[in-house]
């Protein structure tokens, strides 16, 4: 760290405690260990009274975010302070061990338990779409970027259709499917999506179909309002045309989850949305799907039933802006890189005289698959990725929230990824082979970038020899996914009983290496497990010299002759 970053750092330090954050944060870091086995439910799922349906519009969404979000963090001067001295607000729904735990919100699946290829494929469909035989259209909606309608198939099952721009056949029906996949194997709760083909003929008006002119007043659907909407869509050259049927979700719609506080009339609801590591981290998922629509009015709420109790369940819908996808067209280049109207960038071209150029313009880059739309890896930029729109969780995002959304990412791999992308049903094998090796090479990049930002070890776990010696093995996920070399790295670590006391043990030099086969780093325990205490193993990695990241403080008890993990600390 460089003198002048290190005095920044210090001065805003000393702002924050000026303006009281040192007392919150001390207060929030308070509880280093589990007393009790750690919480892996969060059971925000107790019986509540139904809500009201929460409205927001698409341009309240727009409006707030591009203006009101961007000032208010521009003038939120304790959070720039805490942000600029690398001390930014923890998650609050994080265990002792430094996970999150399932919820209403999150589920965790294939980062803690790998799915297999036909789990991950089937992501969160239950059934096969759609029956067979004639749908009834029971609503239109005609206006708007993706015109579509809802159906009523044999099975009384209604399901939302939503189709392709005729410029880009298969590319948002395609990234509707894969992205949800993706969003389920990761642990977000999501629809059901199917992808359709079907003939005019299989189409049949209900007589109460209704659908919406432009003002938003509804009407009467005939024909002539189904026949607008077929002809704004791509067709096959076969005739028929392909959707993606969203199936609609079980429960009462109660509209979309904010991004700040905390939902009123939800007494499940206690921790602040922005504040939420599920959602915070949830940032380098998007990025690497390249999300670029996400927002509120991507979220819904559903006031479900489940053995007996009513309660809000969290879902994200509508992913059809994601991949090389802008839902009505492919990608323009600005994708990713800046907001529809981003204030940081407009100021740099002011104040330049126009002189700024910004460095993903200008390029005369195409969309190497109209199926697949616009999506790169050489100019992607995990650190710098950007959604159209400031999302207040995302802005919130500390590294550790980043190193938690990270292991989501590369949680899959590459023949899982090449499986998923086959998911979108191209005709052209090309294309699917082309938008895999793309999601590789940005999950590579993902994690070459944010594990460089933190202490890398992980899934710490208790073990003893066949000596009876306990150890502390631990996985470096930076020497697991083969970025840097195993001769450039270091490990340094000290062993203290829980309270005042000198160091009992460090240990430096080449990584230390268990008394097994698979030769995991590990820390001896030896002499430093009296029954009934509780040790402090802290760690620190270093990369060819230098310390990388913050020290991981790890807690161990010993009890009636065994040694347990009991809280993991992952400093900001």
């Amino acid at each position: 760290m460089n003198a002048s970053h290190a005095e920044t750092r210090w001065l805003a330090s000393l702002l924050v405690a000026s303006l009281g954050w040192g007392a919150a944060a001390a207060e929030a870091r308070r509880d280093r260990w589990c007393t009790e086995p750690a919480v892996t439910v969060d059971f925000d799922m107790e019986h509540i009274p139904e809500p009201k349906e929460r409205e927001r519009s698409f341009y309240y969404d727009f409006l707030y975010s591009t203006f009101g979000l961007q000032v208010k963090e521009a003038l939120d001067v304790p959070r720039s302070a805490r942000k600029v001295s690398g001390s930014p607000k923890p998650a609050s729904n994080v265990n002792c061990l430094a996970e999150v735990p399932d919820s209403s919100w999150f589920t965790n699946r294939h980062a803690r338990q790998p799915l297999g290829l036909d789990a991950l494929i089937k992501g969160p469909n239950r059934g096969s779409g759609p029956a067979p035989g004639v749908w009834a259209v029971v609503r239109g909606k005609t206006e708007g970027v993706t015109p579509g309608f809802l159906i009523r198939d044999a099975r009384n099952e209604i399901y939302q259709l939503k189709f392709d721009p005729p410029s880009n056949p298969e590319m948002s029906t395609a990234a509707e499917v894969i992205a949800s996949k993706l969003y389920y194997a990761a642990g977000y709760n999501v629809k059901e999506n199917y992808l359709v083909t079907f003939d005019r003929a299989s189409l049949a008006l209900d007589p109460k179909a209704t659908t919406e002119d432009r003002f938003g007043r509804k009407e009467p659907m005939t024909e002539a309002h189904l026949n607008v909407i077929l002809s704004k869509v791509a067709r096959r050259p076969d005739g028929l045309y392909r959707a993606v049927a969203g199936k609609y979700l079980d429960g009462i719609p109660k509209g979309p989850f904010a991004f700040e506080g905390v939902r009123e009339d939800d007494p499940n609801d206690w921790v602040p949305h922005e504040h939420r590591r599920d959602l915070r981290g949830l940032r380098v998922l998007v990025s690497w799907i390249n999300d670029n629509d996400f927002r509120e009015g991507n979220t819904l709420d559903m006031y479900v039933e489940d053995e007996g109790r009513r309660f809000l369940r969290h879902y994200l819908i509508d992913a059809g802006s994601s991949l090389g996808s802008e839902t009505g067209f492919a990608n323009p280049d600005r994708i990713g890189h800046e907001y529809q109207l981003d204030l940081g960038q407009v100021a740099k071209s002011f104040f330049s005289l126009g002189l700024y150029r910004r460095p993903w313009k200008g390029s005369s880059r195409h969309a190497a698959y109209p199926s697949v739309g616009f999506l790169e890896a050489d100019l992607f930029d995990p650190g710098r990725w950007r959604a159209n729109y400031p999302i207040l969780p995302f802005e919130n995002m500390s590294r550790q929230d980043a190193f938690w959304g990270t292991r989501l990412v590369f949680s899959f791999t590459d023949e899982q990824i090449r499986a998923l992308a086959e998911t979108g049903e191209f005709n052209d094998p090309d294309a699917t082979r082309f938008l895999a090796d793309v999601l590789i090479r940005r999950r590579d990049k993902i994690a070459r970038h944010w594990l460089s930002q933190v202490n890398p070890l992980d899934r710490f776990q208790v073990w003893r020899d066949a000596g009876g010696t306990w150890h502390l093995v631990y996985e470096d996920l930076e020497l697991a996914q083969d970025l840097i070399r195993r001769e450039d790295r270091r490990y340094e670590y000290s062993v203290r009983p829980e309270g005042p006391s000198t160091r009992l043990r460090t240990g430096a030099g080449r990584p230390l290496i268990a008394r097994q086969p698979s030769g995991t780093p590990s820390v001896s325990l030896d002499g430093v497990t009296r029954d009934g205490s509780v040790s402090r193993v802290s760690l620190w990695s270093l990369h060819r010299g230098r310390q990388q990241g913050e020290r991981i403080d790890v807690y161990l008890r010993t009890r009636s002759g065994r040694v347990e993990l009991i809280g993991i600390d992952r400093e900001e």
